[in-house]
């Protein structure tokens, strides 16, 4: 292992919490022969979904654009908002080789997702990577993202 100040992010630290840390809780309630299934790449599955997704963006666009000015722009917002979510979730998922099965193919298609979003995929996948080799530690990048959560009722009434 690299010395900590010679890291990149791109590496991942080994997984020394041992037996009920992380996947071990999931490999523990299903079988292997179960388990692989529900871990499998599916390249046209994944084309489905950024299609699925893209395809509401554009469809809540269309409406957007038929309908100015009415309620219906409102909805359309909130659609394209939930659906750039899901982008993002796509991209996550790129960025740990998760989308497609092909590396270089998971690379571009998470590239072009992460840019539609506005997202650098070579800068997020070491940010991430930091995250996790650094979880819930004063070095996790994501920690100013949930730091002090959750609150109270109190505290989103304030903010209200």
């Amino acid at each position: 292992m690299q010395a900590a100040a010679e890291r990149t992010g791109e590496e991942f630290r080994a997984d020394h919490r041992g037996p009920g840390a992380g996947n071990a809780q999931a490999r523990r309630l299903l079988a292997p022969h179960e388990l692989a299934p529900l871990t499998q790449l599916s390249t046209p599955r994944s084309l489905l979904a950024v299609g699925q997704t893209l395809g509401l963006i554009a469809a809540a666009l269309a409406l957007a654009i038929a309908t100015w000015p009415s309620a219906w722009v409102l909805l359309s917002v909130v659609a394209i908002g939930i659906a750039q979510h899901g982008l993002f979730i796509l991209a996550h998922e790129a960025a740990h080789y998760r989308l497609l099965p092909h590396r270089g193919a998971n690379d571009a298609l998470g590239r072009w997702i992460g840019m539609l979003g506005g997202v650098s995929m070579c800068t997020y996948r070491v940010t991430h990577r930091l995250h996790h080799n650094n979880l819930y530690t004063a070095e996790d990048p994501d920690t100013a993202i949930h730091g002090g959560y959750p609150r109270g009722k109190a505290y989103l009434l304030d903010k209200l």
